[in-house]
């Protein structure tokens, strides 16, 4: 989409929107983080999530699923 071609109310209106929805999805980007990490606590053993696909840790996992650095 050519954000250019859309007037300056409308533009307005789609940063907006564009900005609501960003932080409902890094809402849900934290919250499934923290769900993976509670799955692979080590106390959980051979069924930690890490260790059941060939992680060292939780973050190592969320690393590796997300592709981004520690």
């Amino acid at each position: 989409m050519s954000f250019s071609l859309l007037g300056e109310a409308d533009a307005m209106m789609v940063l907006g929107m564009v900005e609501d929805l960003g932080r409902r999805v890094d809402a849900a980007r934290v919250a499934s983080a923290a769900d993976i990490s509670v799955r692979s606590r080590r106390i959980l053993g051979h069924e930690s999530l890490a260790y059941k696909n060939g992680a060292s840790s939780g973050i190592d996992l969320i690393t590796r699923l997300t592709r981004v650095s520690s």
